[in-house]
């Protein structure tokens, strides 16, 4: 049985195009992880995965978390189950926290996010809510990498559960989606909050010739941006309209980094429903984008 150490150097002796015998090695160290013994897989994986360890090794970890996660849930007791969502949890608001200055790459954030989206759909509505609180303060925090990542979370386990739900059948979906719809008081308003705030920042991060500073805000808010494109597919209309967030993406619209990704969250919006409160709606978006370029407040 192969230590923590020996799948460090097996995978870091993958790197090399030309070491077959270590490419070989490690998808078989791949396989036996992924049919084995799930909760040595998750043992060995929370160790890769850690912060300091090799991209490739936290790549190589994610993959099988997430390979057992969605394979082999049901051979958890609730309490393990439940354990795993916290630590999970916990190391996506690691991530999150990570120095202004040495940032985790977005491959990690993505993976850590669709991790955490995984479990609540194998968990169901009950995780969902119960981690709302978490994440809806996560969006609002300080920190612009752990804002993203909860508009990841929350974009992800929308496109899970109201998207991409072929696996999802009967009861179970129609929990979900209850448990989604349910947090949307809180998940709008918070999606919200991050675009206000975080392109405020990102403009001023830019006039203080903050370019890193820039970049993180400007990643939140294409983040939630993304969400909401996801959220304006299916939420109902009445909540969609009082959160601000269709006004937004009018404002958005003004602004050459984020005016494809508004116009994707308006697109969904026209396609739904050809109602006046639809077409209201648009209409007052074209309007705002029409007095932000009269006034010169577009923002490159």
């Amino acid at each position: 049985m192969a230590t923590v150490e020996q799948y460090l150097s097996v995978l870091a002796g993958a790197q090399s195009a030309t070491n077959a015998d270590a490419q070989r090695a490690a998808a078989q160290m791949q396989i036996e992880l992924k049919q084995g013994d799930p909760r040595r897989a998750i043992a060995v994986c929370m160790t890769l995965i850690t912060p300091g360890q090799p991209i490739e090794a936290r790549h190589f970890g994610y993959g099988v978390l997430q390979h057992v996660v969605a394979k082999r849930m049901d051979e958890f007791t609730p309490d393990e189950r439940n354990q795993l969502a916290k630590v999970t949890f916990d190391n996506l608001a690691a991530c999150g926290n990570a120095p202004a200055n040495a940032p985790e790459p977005f491959m990690i954030k993505s993976k850590v996010a669709t991790l955490m989206a995984e479990i609540v759909r194998r968990q169901g509505a009950s995780l969902w809510t119960s981690l709302m609180p978490d994440l809806a303060a996560g969006a609002n925090s300080e920190s612009a990498h752990l804002t993203e990542l909860c508009a990841l979370v929350m974009r992800y386990v929308a496109e899970d559960v109201a998207v991409y739900n072929d696996d999802l059948i009967g009861g179970r979906m129609k929990e979900l989606l209850f448990g989604l719809t349910s947090t949307l008081p809180q998940v709008l308003p918070a999606l919200y909050r991050v675009l206000e705030t975080h392109y405020a920042r990102a403009v001023n991060a830019v006039a203080a010739g903050d370019t890193q500073g820039a970049k993180s805000h400007a990643a939140a808010v294409s983040a939630a941006l993304s969400a909401s494109a996801v959220y304006t597919e299916w939420a109902p209309l009445a909540p969609l309209f009082r959160s601000g967030l269709v006004d937004a993406c009018g404002h958005f619209l003004a602004s050459s980094e984020f005016r494809a990704s508004a116009c994707e969250v308006l697109r969904h919006l026209t396609h739904r429903r050809r109602g006046d409160t639809v077409n209201g709606a648009i209409k007052d978006a074209a309007n705002a984008n029409a007095n932000a370029n009269a006034s010169g407040g577009g923002s490159g």
